[in-house]
């Protein structure tokens, strides 16, 4: 073609030709966006196509379509269109993002993951790429790799709650509680309103133990909505993990005035009901819970254990069988199963599931060591002392891990306390305290026949029994500043006047009062470590009974080695400390029997066993209860018991653990020599 010299080259013209067309193109588009958003979209799909037809493959109405499509659910059609805005400009972010939504809405989380990193390797600083990306990674399974997308996003936007949210609920997945703690922190520094950020913040620190700052937070989260249950449940709970019992039920009766089914509170205040020995309450709230959420396992493994408790075993037995589905209750429900009754022969259901969750990798301290105490147990019925005897050993040896006897802190306290209470003090002192002699206090060193005793008491028509009940100890340590005051711990105790004890001893009465069953005459109090307190309790109870239960000291000291407990003060895990601790227990008795303190019965274990009849009457005779055949039927009443001797109490009296040190013989030579070097064993 020739040119005149006046026309130019005609390509020349066609930039703002393009230019003014894509302006059009541009402001039509963006007036269906706006249609769009306004929510005309019928009007902006119109639009949108049309665009395409002028225009096949234009990028920008392939990816507004496709992203119209994508909300109306055409989820195919929306596909090919993102795919093909992706393909015609790859550099374009907003495409990639776009896609990896749709793909995401897919189920297709690896591809969804490529979209949104295609994205963010365009536009690094996308804060909201990043938490997309997070979020298909945690669909996708790929926690670690999810945390780190939402690291990256509060690093880019440190205002994203959404992301903070995400990071910390994944980090607790995770178990990083630390870090998880540090993301609510965040949270609720941001928005100091945030209900939800308070309570997630909560459920961690209680969860880690960090009880007071658990309140705190939940305190936080009820202060900006008192109506929610959640918040007061965690008061409770945070409460009854410091053992504040009494200010736990408070704030759990709040939480179940605001919603009586409140599954949670239910079963902490069940929790707390059964520690108090109210077992019968215990046991509404767990049937209350279950009504609830009958599938609830935490709630089936509670009341197993509470029915355990009870000795109701078939009902007890169907719901541990229910918990075992739980993960989390698993171990401690097939270890309750194995209690509840003597195996006798190698290959049971029991004993295979005790050794199968043995080999878990993941199993924590208490769980692992209860699971070898357990298999002690099923061992030594069988007559398998060697296995039985490593298993306990094993046990033990996690125990001991955690915590260690102090010789000369134990040993210190029964000096402080001989100093405190000596012979004069209770002939010299005026007369006060209470003249009740509702109390009966049945006590010696753990697994002497305390629990055997308290039955065989609460059997009879005119007794009734609260317990292991701490209420002495507390009342001591709350007049006299616990252990730590012991240099002026003497002094304290000389100043008490006569109205001090009448007070303290009414605080105690009001304590087993509200437990008790109306009408009794005698009200047991077995806590075995009474026997440290003798002296003090006679201050108070000038007339009460003393019941002290006494075994073989090398039966007793392997009965405690063989048991899955760890008290205050002391740590049954150590046949040598073991050996210690019954020499100071002795030494505390022999100073008690010394001085003028009044009558102590002594019941000895292998008395008992061996003449039941003539052991229970003469113990009723001290307590002066009338003779009732019905105490040596003491197994049949059904009480509730929560001791290690639950299920031995449920038989009648047997002789079998008599002299039972001496299938251990050659495996408690350091125990033996603990016991003759302080006069307690040949």
């Amino acid at each position: 073609m020739e040119l005149r010299a006046d026309q130019g080259h005609p390509l020349a013209i066609l930039p703002s030709r393009y230019n003014r067309a894509m302006e059009t193109i541009q402001q039509r588009l963006a007036e269906a966006s706006q249609l769009h958003r306004s929510g005309h979209v019928a009007d902006a799909e119109k639009i949108y196509r049309e665009v395409l037809a002028e225009n096949p493959g234009f990028p920008d109405a392939l990816h507004l379509l496709g992203i119209l499509a994508h909300q109306q659910g055409r989820l195919d059609e929306a596909g090919d269109l993102l795919m093909q805005a992706v393909e015609t400009q790859p550099e374009r972010p907003g495409f990639h993002i776009g896609l990896g939504r749709l793909l995401a809405d897919r189920g297709q989380w690896g591809d969804a993951a490529a979209a949104f990193r295609r994205a963010l390797s365009l536009q690094p600083k996308a804060a909201e790429c990043c938490y997309l990306l997070g979020r298909v990674l945690v669909e996708d399974g790929k926690l670690e790799e999810a945390v780190r997308a939402f690291e990256a996003c509060v690093r880019l936007a440190p205002h994203h709650l959404g992301a903070w949210n995400q990071l910390g609920r994944r980090l607790v997945e995770l178990e990083r509680f630390d870090a998880a703690i540090v993301a609510y922190q965040a949270i609720v520094a941001a928005k100091p309103d945030n209900r939800i950020g308070w309570q997630n913040l909560g459920n961690i620190q209680l969860h880690q133990r960090r009880f007071d700052e658990a309140e705190s937070a939940f305190s936080r989260a009820v202060g900006i909505d008192p109506r929610v249950a959640e918040g007061w449940y965690g008061i409770g709970a945070s409460r009854s993990g410091a053992g504040r019992s009494d200010a736990a039920a408070e704030a759990l009766s709040e939480a179940l005035q605001r919603d009586p089914d409140h599954v949670p509170s239910l079963l902490e205040m069940a929790r707390l009901e059964r520690d108090a020995g109210r077992f019968v309450e215990a046991l509404r709230h767990l049937q209350h819970a279950e009504a609830q959420e009958e599938d609830n396992l935490s709630v089936q493994f509670e009341l197993g254990a509470t029915l355990y408790l009870l000795g109701r075993k078939e009902e007890a037995t169907l719901a541990l069988r229910r918990a075992i589905a739980d993960p989390e209750h698993q171990v401690d429900a097939w270890r309750l199963l194995a209690q509840m009754r003597r195996i006798d022969a190698p290959g049971s259901e029991e004993e295979s599931a005790l050794r199968a969750l043995l080999h878990r990798e993941q199993l924590d301290d208490d769980k692992r060591a209860g699971l070898h105490f357990a298999l002690g147990k099923i061992c030594d019925e069988r007559g398998d002392y060697q296995e039985a005897f490593a298993s306990y050993a094993a046990a033990n040896e996690i125990q001991l891990e955690k915590q260690r006897l102090d010789h000369d802190d134990l040993s210190g306290f029964v000096d402080a306390m001989i100093d405190a209470f000596p012979a004069p003090i209770f002939s010299n002192s005026e007369p006060g305290g209470s003249d009740s002699e509702l109390p009966v206090f049945v006590l010696g060193m753990p697994r002497s026949g305390t629990t055997l005793a308290e039955q065989i008491i609460r059997a009879h028509p005119n007794a009734d029994g609260v317990g292991e009940i701490k209420a002495m100890s507390e009342i001591f340590n709350q007049r006299f500043g616990d252990a730590g005051l012991r240099s002026q711990l003497a002094a304290a105790v000389a100043a008490l006047t006569a109205d001090d004890r009448a007070a303290l001893a009414t605080e105690y009465l009001q304590q087993i009062e509200t437990i008790a069953a109306p009408g009794a005459s005698r009200v047991v109090d077995k806590l075995p470590f009474n026997f440290n307190y003798i002296g003090f309790l006679r201050l108070l109870f000038p007339r009460a009974r003393i019941v002290h239960c006494v075994r073989d000291p090398m039966d007793n000291c392997l009965s405690l080695f063989f048991g899955f407990f760890v008290t205050r003060a002391y740590v049954f895990n150590d046949l040598e400390d073991i050996g210690f601790v019954y020499a100071q227990y002795s030494r505390l008795m022999q100073h008690w029997n010394s001085c003028d303190i009044g009558p102590i019965h002594t019941l000895r274990y292998e008395s008992l066993v061996g003449a039941p009849e003539k052991e229970v009457r003469s113990l009723l005779d001290f307590l002066q209860l009338d003779w009732d055949p019905g105490c040596l039927e003491f197994h049949e009443q059904g009480s509730a018991v929560k001791t290690l001797s639950a299920w031995q109490v449920r038989e009648p009296i047997y002789s079998r653990s008599v002299g039972r040190w001496r299938n251990y013989e050659p495996w408690l030579e350091p125990l033996r020599v603990t016991l003759v070097k302080h006069g307690l064993a040949n």
